[in-house]
């Protein structure tokens, strides 16, 4: 059974960081910032963490060249030496990685084990700063997939498995890809700043229209307990499934219908993804102000991607089965497992509208720019971040992340090239850092970014559990 359990775990696991998953959207920029610059971001990054800093550049019109290319993966729990043990000792002769699990136990987070990942790619964004305001569209598309797994499930099974009372746990996921067109508009607020001590202050807002393309959501509560015994007298187990899964998707008549689909271990997967839904859309707003006290101090606040998806049609699945688990008959958990493939290929076309949010966050923040020369410039950011508003509907917490970090800037002439390094802590995969580097050859910027560059160091020394990396090429003028 444990066995099972392990495989389950690892194709879970390389799911999540295969469709690269995060938090907040980030930037090339913002992974070497650690997303610690994203109250007070300006320009084209501006446009994705706070649309009140368009108007805050200096320079007049900006403009993605061949898009901003990020992937990441994240998990809460298993760091890259974590993994390598796990499989060593499921490779050994003494395949047990009880001793592990209970030692990481202490410090699992409440909520269990979460696997995350997103990829995002944006098509083309521009701003303008015209006479009176700035404007800026961007073109976005991404992917989004997160996995969790209550800590409850683990605790029994790795630590005092006692199924006097059944163990009850929870498990859910989703997956999301879509289209993301945004148009902002920026302005400084002349007639407020001239009432307060600072330089300038400025508002935007964006409008987003969302078009999704797939949506996949899952929820199950699982309780698992002893059962009678097998012929031999040893106790079998028994996983009680209740759940539901829902699939939506735009594709279905125009693409998915024109593919031929193999069947996997008789699930029809043609049936499901042909009939996952007609039409979909959504509109989302960002919020956000600047305040630039003085030549050094800059503090702000913005709320981004607060809105909502839907589909006007889409399959569903309710599952309601018993697993029994009887390590003496493989056969009978086969056939189980054959019964909730069943259960997915029974999903119905449903009248109702799926509603789902896209990933709100909450970014306050400041920077200190203590020095401003003509050939050398240091910035020193810090943010506060609250986004992934999803778990709060099966009472988990949003996750909250602190970044910080340091640019320094070297200026020869029509030459640049920032330096960055930073660091932060998010509540759901610890602490990380982040490196970047920018070479800007008058207005032709390139940026690289990678965020947890420790994560690939096989070290127990090193802890990492995310990993993200990313690209762009712009032109400032």
């Amino acid at each position: 059974m444990k066995k099972l359990l392990y495989a389950l775990l690892f194709i879970l696991y390389a799911f999540s960081s295969t469709n690269a998953a995060t938090n907040t959207w980030q930037s090339a920029f913002s992974l070497g910032m650690s997303g610690s610059h994203s109250a007070v971001s300006s320009g084209l990054e501006a446009l994705m963490y706070n649309p009140a800093g368009i108007a805050a550049t200096p320079y007049r019109f900006g403009i993605n060249l061949f898009g901003n290319i990020t992937l990441d993966a994240m998990t809460n729990f298993f760091s890259v030496y974590d993994l390598i043990e796990i499989l060593d000792t499921l490779k050994s002769d003494n395949p047990n990685v009880n001793d592990f699990f209970s030692r990481q136990l202490d410090w699992m987070f409440p909520n269990g084990i979460s696997l995350t990942g997103a990829a995002s790619i944006t098509f083309f964004s521009f701003y303008a700063k015209l006479q009176s305001c700035s404007i800026g569209f961007s073109l976005d598309n991404k992917i989004v997939a997160d996995v969790t797994i209550g800590k409850d499930l683990f605790f029994n099974l790795f630590d005092k498995l006692s199924l006097i009372k059944p163990l009850k746990e929870k498990f859910y996921g989703r997956v999301m890809w879509y289209q993301d067109f945004k148009f902002a508009l920026s302005a400084k607020i002349p007639n407020v700043e001239k009432h307060l001590p600072i330089r300038g202050l400025y508002a935007g807002f964006s409008g987003h229209f969302y078009l999704p393309i797939i949506y996949t959501s899952f929820y199950s509560d699982l309780t698992l307990y002893t059962d009678k015994p097998n012929d031999t007298g040893m106790y079998t187990y028994s996983l009680d499934i209740d759940g539901n899964f829902i699939y939506g998707s735009v594709l279905g008549k125009h693409v998915f219908k024109n593919i031929s689909i193999p069947e996997v271990n008789g699930l029809n997967l043609q049936n499901i993804l042909e009939g996952g839904g007609n039409f979909g859309m959504g509109i989302g707003v960002d919020l956000g102000l600047l305040l630039d006290i003085n030549k050094y101090v800059k503090v702000g606040l913005s709320v981004t991607d607060l809105g909502f998806m839907f589909y006007a049609g889409n399959q569903r699945a309710d599952m309601n089965r018993k697993i029994t688990l009887d390590i003496m008959d493989a056969s009978k958990i086969l056939n189980s497992f054959q019964n909730i493939i069943a259960d997915f290929d029974n999903t119905k076309q449903t009248n109702s509208c799926e509603f789902f949010m896209p990933l709100t966050a909450v970014h306050f923040g400041f920077s200190v720019s203590p020095l401003n020369r003509r050939d050398v410039t240091l910035t020193l950011p810090l943010s506060f971040t609250v986004g992934d508003f999803y778990p709060i509907s099966f009472g988990d917490l949003p996750t909250f992340e602190l970044a910080t970090g340091i640019e320094l800037m070297p200026i020869f002439y029509w030459f640049e090239m920032p330096l960055r390094l930073s660091a932060g802590f998010s509540s759901s995969g610890g602490f990380y850092t982040g490196l970047g580097i920018g070479f800007h050859f008058g207005p032709c910027q390139f940026e690289l970014g990678v965020k947890g560059l420790e994560s690939l160091f096989i070290t127990p020394a090193w802890m990492g559990r995310e990993f993200a990396v990313g690209g762009s090429l712009n032109l400032i003028f």
